[in-house]
């Protein structure tokens, strides 16, 4: 069988677990207390009465996979033509085996990630044990409270609770390689939850996104909510971020007071693009306060902020310049960071300034591209639009481009002759969910 086969499903059914996203303390906790109550007998619980995973496959190898890492007695039953396997897993060891009718791509999953912690609850307590043993001991050297790392994973044991359902269509056969392929993924919250209120606060920025000039590059992005959605999802992950690059509870209040300040200043408008592998890299991000975002980024306590963030890798030498110069007026900030001791051998300099409504950004070793850009604000040559089908984020990916960067790194590039070129990913809200579509071609 092909091992790539065999690994595919604990991916697919252990996704919704990996969608790790902050909830507040007490979301958390009383959903770990709610769910702690009603599976004090996991004998009892871990075999359901309603399927915890759905999987529709034409594909032979997937369901033998599927019956393989469920370790199923089952036989594949003869599938007729026009037909598909389905498979439900009601438990561990307890997964039926039937076929159905109908379109379903090259695969269909279904998920309801509350009944499938239920079902593997004791190996993922052990291993989320594990792991918070390894977050504390990694983000721990970077000055994270244990508290505040304890919350984090809290939540993310909680989150699967936090989905009504997955579900997750996939066309084409990525078996075969991923050109053609097209990938499906919708998020239905549950009901009067955290990630409930996330879904129905983000919708399209009526005025959609900055356009960058930029042409032919690797990596364009592009985000156009309304700027409540974006608090509403950022906001409870500045008390992590907070901690990177602080010492004591002080520093700590004034960081998040900071940071949220300037994501207050948001209008919910982004755009990046260029070439991350060679360093060269543009942003432009709207503000609705661009006095309040420019009084912080002017502040000492933000410098000082920056610099240890910055400087954070033992291995990395930061030097940040809180006025390194002024274009029209305009003060620009520059970062210079040397990673020539981590064994990179790589400086890398990003300017930063606000002009007009916008928070500028350019990774780069000249200061031209920085200044050019402030010019295209101040000379009202900055345009915006709507995301296409009313998306709220696009992510152009030219793979060809990419992968010839990595092999330039000595990196080998997963490229065949015939291989995927371009990859589009697009995220949109619907009516009470969030979908995901990714294609490759």
């Amino acid at each position: 069988m092909n091992p790539r086969s065999r690994s595919l499903f604990p991916i697919l059914t252990l996704l919704a677990l990996t969608l790790a996203a902050p909830v507040s303390a007490q979301d958390s906790q009383a959903t770990a207390t709610a769910t702690a109550k009603k599976t004090q007998d996991t004998k009892t619980t871990r075999v359901l009465t309603t399927p915890a995973l759905v999987v529709k496959t034409i594909d032979n190898e997937v369901a033998m996979a599927m019956l393989s890492n469920f370790g199923s007695p089952d036989l594949l039953p003869d599938l007729e033509k026009g037909k598909h396997y389905v498979l439900k897993l009601f438990g561990p060891h307890r997964l039926k085996v039937s076929t159905g009718d109908g379109d379903v791509g090259f695969l269909e999953v279904m998920v309801t990630p509350g009944l499938l912690v239920k079902v593997f609850e004791e190996d993922l307590s052990e291993q989320l044990s594990a792991v918070e043993a390894n977050i504390i001991f990694t983000l721990g050297q970077f000055g994270v409270p244990t508290k505040e790392i304890a919350k984090m994973t809290r939540a993310v044991a909680s989150f699967p609770h936090q989905i009504a359902q997955l579900d997750l269509r996939v066309e084409g056969n990525p078996m075969k390689g991923p050109k053609g392929v097209k990938i499906d993924l919708r998020l239905t919250p549950a009901a009067n939850t955290w990630f409930s209120k996330i879904v129905d606060g983000l919708e399209p920025n009526d005025q959609g996104a900055p356009l960058l000039d930029v042409t032919g590059a690797p990596m364009s992005l592009s985000v156009a909510v309304k700027p409540g959605g974006l608090v509403a999802l950022l906001e409870p992950m500045l008390g992590l971020m907070a901690c990177l690059g602080t010492r004591n509870k002080d520093e700590r209040q004034t960081s998040r007071g900071m940071l949220l300040k300037i994501l207050n200043g948001y209008d919910g408008s982004m755009a990046v693009a260029g070439d991350p592998f060679a360093g060269n890299v543009k942003a432009i991000t709207g503000l609705r306060n661009a006095a309040g975002v420019k009084e912080v980024m002017a502040s000492e306590p933000f410098g000082k902020l920056t610099e240890n963030q910055a400087s954070i890798v033992p291995t990395v030498d930061a030097e940040f310049e809180q006025r390194a110069f002024t274009h029209r007026d305009v003060a620009v900030s520059r970062l210079t960071m040397d990673m020539s001791a981590s064994g990179l051998n790589q400086v890398t300099t990003q300017y930063t300034a606000v002009a007009g409504s916008y928070l500028l950004t350019y990774s780069g070793e000249n200061e031209g591209p920085a200044k050019a850009m402030i010019d295209a604000v101040l000379d009202q040559k900055v345009k915006r639009a709507p995301l296409a089908k009313s998306a709220l984020l696009t992510l152009t990916l030219d793979l060809e481009k990419m992968f010839d960067r990595l092999a330039g790194l000595g990196i080998p590039a997963p490229m065949e002759e015939d291989g995927p070129r371009l990859a589009e990913i697009r995220l949109f809200r619907g009516e009470n969910s969030l979908q995901l579509k990714v294609s490759i071609e």
